[in-house]
């Protein structure tokens, strides 16, 4: 029995590119030199904030978003595959 009972689909790819982005923004992001990305303590100072991370970490939600329209079969149904 295979892990994956069916291939991947286009949703399937979607949240995968989905959780891709989040990590990848972040990554440019650090190398093109976001300075919201790292905080110190000293001098002690409220950290900046900037709205680009936040949008790349709310893509993590993709999943909350993209859910599938119908219901998975169950393990006693997948036994019969």
């Amino acid at each position: 029995m295979r892990y994956r009972p069916r291939r991947m689909t286009g949703p399937d790819w979607r949240l995968v590119t989905a959780a891709a982005v989040s990590p990848a923004t972040i990554g440019v992001l650090a190398l093109a030199g976001n300075r919201t990305l790292g905080w110190t303590a000293s001098p002690l100072h409220w950290p900046g904030f900037d709205f680009l991370p936040a949008l790349a970490v709310l893509t993590l939600l993709a999943p909350v978003l993209l859910r599938p329209r119908t219901a998975l079969r169950g393990p006693l149904e997948m036994a019969h595959v």
